[in-house]
């Protein structure tokens, strides 16, 4: 997890990744609540 705040408080954002074997979600979330957007993908590398 990771916040990114911008000057002066303006935008504060929340990341929160989470790895599980190939997959990855990325959850953002906005301090006032206005943005919350969840992604999802894998690894598509061979290996």
């Amino acid at each position: 997890m990771f916040d990114y705040d911008e000057v002066a408080n303006i935008n504060v954002y929340r990341f929160r990744l989470t790895f599980a074997g190939p997959r990855l979600t990325v959850e953002v979330q906005e301090q006032t609540g206005l943005v919350h957007a969840q992604f999802a993908g894998r690894d598509t590398t061979a290996r």
